[in-house]
């Protein structure tokens, strides 16, 4: 069990150290975060309401990454989803909490997009 957990932890750090995770300026609504999925370590950005109980959640996210695909298309970057899942989200709004969505990047290898821009409900949180 001993081996097992070094060498998952051993795997963790290198995929951590090998990756550029840029600098923003929104830690209060934005931040990189890892899950383990399909056999590999995946990557993605979660986005936080600036207050609790708000029940309308529009979201515009700017990203800045020079990084194609091999088909040469820039979609890179899912769609904004609930976080961590609809039924979630709904309940915690319900509960006073703020509201979460997350976008998963694709393919990453050596860096992580940079947030430039995040408008919540028609008003700018961050810029760069």
């Amino acid at each position: 069990m001993y081996i097992k957990s070094l060498f998952c932890l051993c795997f963790f750090f290198r995929a951590a150290i090998a990756l550029i995770w840029p600098e923003h300026n929104c830690t209060e609504y934005f931040t990189y975060g890892m899950e383990f999925r399909e056999n590999s370590m995946k990557y993605m950005g979660i986005f936080t309401a600036p207050k609790a109980a708000i029940n309308y959640l529009d979201w515009l996210v700017y990203f800045a990454w020079n990084k194609t695909d091999q088909n040469g298309e820039k979609h890179l970057i899912e769609p904004l989803a609930p976080y961590p899942n609809s039924e979630t989200l709904v309940r915690n709004v319900g509960q006073g909490l703020r509201g979460q969505v997350f976008v998963r990047f694709k393919d990453i290898t050596d860096e992580l997009p940079m947030l430039n821009t995040l408008i919540f409900n028609g008003s700018t949180l961050c810029g760069n």
